[in-house]
């Protein structure tokens, strides 16, 4: 091999590992950014989903809290076992129901056969 072909194949062996360094770093980059975003995109979900699930268990307890409201209001103190069986119910439209159950019912106990 003549001395004009060596340095041309070390020419090119020169550029391909500038090349490669280049797609290298340029990889490492767009990974790093990737995952920049990928986490940024995980907080914001995670954020916005517990917000959402503190807000409907804020809900859930107020509705709680209005069933014991109108029935001591009727009727005194709700016993602790009604208070307990209360915070067992975690369905929304069944909190509705007994909150009008709670203006309808003729005692404490008669709710409390609805629960």
């Amino acid at each position: 091999m003549r001395f004009d072909e060596k340095a041309v194949k070390l020419a090119n062996e020169q550029e391909r590992k500038g090349v490669m360094e280049i797609v290298t770093s340029w990889m490492e980059k767009g990974i790093e950014r990737g995952m920049q975003q990928g986490m940024q995109q995980g907080m914001q979900q995670g954020m916005q989903q517990g917000m959402q699930q503190g807000m409907q268990q804020g809900m859930l307890q107020k509705a709680r809290e209005d069933i014991i409201e109108v029935l001591e209001a009727r009727f005194g103190e709700a016993p602790y076992d009604l208070r307990e069986r209360l915070l067992a119910v975690t369905d929304e439209a069944e909190l509705k129901r007994l909150h009008r159950q709670s203006a309808l019912a003729e005692t404490m106990e008669a709710f409390q056969a609805k629960l």
